[in-house]
């Protein structure tokens, strides 16, 4: 509906928003090494509270919290604090330059690797020798990790590799990281230079490794902020602070896009109160979150921007709206959506009689590869969403600098969560109608994307029940009821009505038992299938979202056979069945699921 209040707060962020100050915040952070505890990221905590600060933000905080390696909130582990200083890797009696020199390039050097000076032989990874006391030269394996975990079992000091360098341009290195417990000590490197390398370790040639540490006692900081008024009633905008340098998309760009809206955010009128919160990715947040729960004071909704302001056409990707979780039908994801169709457009068709964009933009089923992820779990239940980009052919390497980042691009996706949240927080009486229709629009939208009987079926739940979370009157009644004749008309194009999930075979129901938000790297931890399941993400990007779809699937009332049925209609993906099973019964032995009486 426009005209709405959203479409008009839409137009004023969209106005008020200081593209110039924000880039300008992405230059004032890239210099920095952010990883998760280390004194990169204190530094720009630092900085961005007293830009925080400047930008009119209220309660400014930074909080730090532990980072000793240990578990501490629910099963999140804390990171270790680790600052590198500077580091090499060059071939002996060569003459030829460095393999890698950090701080040069920033990701040449792995994540936790350890203190070196030493000079050993190189081992090319696979050839038959064990690397016992060598640098494993590792450039042909279905997992990287894997191999890594091996080198160290067999006694290697260091490794090498080009695996996430390949894609780059000549000269950038792609991220590596080590277990924060290692031994050894890492480089990532060119494929020109892992050409060196080879024809070094075939030739019986040294490397020389010189890692230096800083003595470090750095923290895990969390810096969080408001806007707006004193409702108990908080939207939370929040972008994960961590990253290796330059990280201009992945996520300067979203740090900056919260600085960025709350500038805006001065010249818009608003009754909400929005929080805003950069941390750590993933375990950051389960730390302020876990914080937050104990206070009892959850948001309402949540949006996070991780890679928000790519160039489209130099990263390859378009924006990306990943929608909460179908278990957690809400307005939420409609109003984001409506938000973006209502942003400005600044051409127009040959004619003049349409308008034309540009650029172009996404809805996803949720996958939760980024910090919304925790706020997914039922035991958490607050709708999420995360605006991003993917694909990226510079994400997690030393060329994503800022060159790559489009301050339209940011614009629009910080006006879009600033708009959002500044409606969501203060959605009032006057609001409802045109929130309804919102809603309604949303709706239809997303039943005409059903292409099956099942998917319809899922489509027209979700639909519906997103529509009575906006509002209970009569009219959302009626609109319902239209829902559902737009669902029965659109069954004559995929094939009939179907039942979203099987009927029950008095299969046993699965329970969850897991402490806090999900967390697939605490199984992994924990679980004997530990191999089997870094092979599978090796070889099948789908494996990561397939799990995390089946665990969130668990609602404590279904056997096996609904719960994957109801995983493959809320993730979109073809999920395997014996996957399935096999990860299922992984939970069900670490102890995070239990089977209990069948289900009738």
């Amino acid at each position: 509906m426009r005209g709405s209040r959203l479409d008009r707060l839409v137009g004023e962020v969209f106005a008020a928003f200081d593209v110039d100050a924000a880039m300008a915040d992405i230059h004032a952070l890239a210099d920095l090494d952010r990883l998760q505890a280390s004194r990169g990221i204190e530094q720009a905590a630092e900085r961005v509270a007293e830009r925080a600060i400047d930008a009119g933000c209220d309660g400014v905080e930074v909080i730090r919290f532990p980072a000793d390696g240990q578990v501490h909130w629910w099963s999140f582990r804390a990171p270790r604090a680790y600052t590198p200083v500077r580091a090499s890797l060059e071939l002996v009696a060569n003459g030829s330059p460095p393999l890698a020199a950090y701080p040069d390039v920033a990701c040449s050097l792995a994540a936790y690797s350890a203190a070196a000076d030493v000079t050993a032989p190189l081992v090319r990874y696979g050839s038959g020798r064990e690397p016992h006391g060598a640098i494993a030269v590792i450039n042909d394996t279905p997992s990287l990790p894997l191999a890594i975990e091996h080198a160290e079992r067999a006694g290697a000091v260091g490794v090498v590799s080009d695996l996430t360098s390949r894609h780059l341009p000549a000269g950038h290195s792609g991220r590596i990281e080590l277990p924060i417990d290692t031994r050894l000590f890492g480089f990532s490197i060119s494929p020109a230079a892992m050409a060196s390398a080879l024809a070094a370790a075939d030739s019986g040639g040294l490397a020389r490794a010189t890692v230096v540490l800083a003595d470090d006692d750095a923290c895990m900081p969390v810096v969080t902020a408001t806007i707006g008024g004193e409702a108990t009633d908080e939207v939370w905008l929040q972008a994960h602070l961590c990253h290796r340098s330059p990280g201009a998309n992945d996520n300067l760009s979203g740090v900056a896009a919260l600085l960025g809206i709350a500038r805006a955010a001065r010249a818009v009128q608003h009754t909400g109160r929005v929080r805003f919160v950069w941390m750590p990715e993933f375990v950051g947040t389960a730390a302020y979150l876990h914080r937050v729960v104990g206070d009892g004071k959850l948001p309402v909704a949540s949006i996070d921007l991780d890679m928000v302001g790519e160039d489209q056409r130099q990263c390859g990707g378009p924006l990306i709206v990943e929608r909460s979780p179908d278990h957690h039908p809400h307005f939420l994801n409609a109003v984001v959506e409506h938000a973006l169709d209502a942003l400005p457009d600044r051409t127009r068709s040959y004619s003049g009689a349409v308008a034309v964009r540009t650029w172009t933009w996404q809805a996803t089923p949720f996958v939760g590869a980024s910090d919304h992820a925790l706020f997914a779990d039922r035991g958490i239940g607050v709708p999420a969403v995360q605006l991003g980009h993917w694909p990226d052919r510079f994400n997690h390497s030393s060329a994503d600098t800022i060159d790559k980042v489009d301050g339209d691009e940011l614009r629009r996706a910080a006006t879009v969560a600033g708009a959002a949240a500044l409606f969501l927080s203060s959605v009032e009486r006057h609001d409802e109608a045109s929130l309804e229709d919102i809603v309604f629009r949303w709706g239809r939208r997303r039943i005409g994307e059903a292409d099956s009987p099942a998917t319809l079926a899922h489509a027209r739940d979700v639909a519906l029940a997103s529509l009575a979370a906006s509002s209970g009157s009569e009219r959302s009644e009626r609109l319902r009821s239209r829902l559902s004749d737009h669902a029965d008309a659109h069954a004559e194009l995929v094939g009939g009505h179907a039942a979203v999930e099987p009927a029950s075979q008095d299969e046993p129901t699965l329970q969850r038992r897991w402490p806090g938000p999900f967390n697939l790297r605490a199984v992994l931890e924990a679980s004997d299938e530990r191999t089997w399941l870094l092979e599978r993400m090796a070889q099948d990007r789908a494996t990561f979202p397939a799990a995390t779809a089946l665990a969130l699937a668990i609602d404590d009332s279904s056997g096996r056979g609904a719960v994957i049925a109801r995983a493959t209609v809320s993730s979109g993906l073809t999920i395997d069945a014996d996957f399935a099973d096999r990860f299922l019964t992984c939970l069900i032995d670490v102890g995070w699921v239990e089977e209990g009486v069948a289900c009738r």
